[in-house]
């Protein structure tokens, strides 16, 4: 494994250290900067394009000269600034985001002795390869190369990731940068979105994701990276010596995280952010002094969302949001999946291919891209 260089070594490593210090400044220039940012960014896409190259081209810079761990932090920004490139129009292909993160990873591994994980990283990937054949077989080779990148761009960036981490040890401190270097861009997302519910006419709420509080692009995206970034900010909370004035905005900023995903009406960002903070507590439980802050996280979280933040959401909505979050429709995900299931009952061995389910889901009743991957990747692989 490489050890972490000292968390003085670098911006990003200096800049959340204050994490556990009582330097409120340079935290909230970093939030209003991106709020900044992304209102830029959304008047004049060709600065979207700017910041999507200035961070690959900052990226490689740092994979190839800067301390190791760093590359951790430029690669959870991308993460972060994805959703916000494609609502501000970046002029970069769609799969951008995954494609410039496994270029950090596979240039950061040159310089990395890999040893763990190697063959579980490699395994995964190379399982979901013979397939593409038939991709090939069965769509126009334009459109087979599209549905090829689509659905094995994120495996891609998966397995490097799951390989370089496996390989680098990152401190507390690089960890809390890493945090942190996610949740910056999100909150230029947060801004979108809220702007986007505060200036709309005759905002109305159904049983549906909604497109208008997402700040004009997918409710799905949307909420699974606030969600994140809700997680992100909770695991920060919990940092046992986090001053007061630093303590205090991040709590109102994982509120208006939640806020904002719940909104959305896509209930997967909370969904996954709660299940996210469930599998942390069960680590985080076995020290004694992190137990109580993480007790006292909850019951403070759990009081301002039950009388406090719900009660507003349910006037605003005018009592939908209640009936959206405890529905058990799965809006045709369930419908989705089994006719997944059909497809690799009758292509047991390869699949049809990446792309090709959604066409003969369609011919069964219901077309459309995969929500429930688990079932996309049995039926195509």
């Amino acid at each position: 494994a490489v050890t972490a260089a000292p968390a003085s070594v670098g911006a990003p490593a200096r800049g959340v250290a204050l994490l556990g210090g009582h330097r409120l400044a340079p935290l909230v220039a970093l939030g209003v900067g991106h709020v900044v940012l992304a209102l830029v960014m959304r008047s004049v896409p060709a600065i979207a394009t700017l910041h999507a190259v200035a961070c690959l081209a900052i990226g490689v810079a740092v994979a190839l000269r800067r301390p190791v761990h760093e590359v951790a932090y430029v690669a959870a920004y991308i993460v972060g600034s994805e959703v916000l490139w494609r609502m501000t129009r970046a002029a970069v292909f769609w799969e951008y985001g995954k494609y410039a993160i496994a270029t950090l990873m596979l240039i950061s591994l040159v310089r990395v002795r890999a040893r763990r994980n190697r063959e579980l990283a490699v395994l995964y990937l190379v399982l979901l390869l013979p397939s593409v054949v038939l991709s090939v077989l069965a769509l126009p080779f334009d459109l087979a190369r599209q549905h090829i990148s689509f659905n094995l761009s994120g495996p891609l960036a998966l397995a490097l990731c799951v390989l370089w981490f496996s390989n680098v040890r990152l401190s507390d401190t690089d960890l809390r940068a890493t945090m942190l270097a996610l949740i910056a861009p999100v909150i230029g997302i947060g801004t979108l979105a809220y702007y986007s519910t505060a200036t709309a006419v005759d905002l109305e709420f159904v049983g549906d994701s909604n497109s208008v509080t997402s700040g004009g692009f997918g409710p799905n995206q949307v909420s699974a990276v606030l969600g994140l970034a809700m997680l992100f900010g909770l695991l920060l909370l919990l940092e046992r010596k986090l001053a007061l004035r630093v303590r205090v905005p991040l709590l109102l900023l994982v509120i208006g995280f939640a806020v904002q995903a719940a909104l959305t009406f896509s209930r997967g960002g909370l969904t996954l952010a709660f299940a996210g903070a469930l599998a942390a507590t069960f680590y985080l439980v076995r020290d004694a002094r992190t137990r109580l802050t993480l007790a006292a996280v909850a019951v403070l979280l759990g009081l301002v969302g039950t009388y406090v933040v719900l009660p507003r959401l349910e006037v605003f909505t005018q009592g939908k949001i209640t009936e959206r979050y405890t529905s058990l429709d799965s809006s045709n995900r369930s419908v989705m999946a089994s006719y997944d299931l059909q497809i690799f009952a009758e292509h047991p061995i390869l699949g049809v291919g990446p792309g090709v389910a959604p066409k003969l889901r369609e011919e069964l009743g219901h077309g459309g891209a995969a929500h429930t991957e688990y079932t996309r990747l049995l039926a195509e692989h």
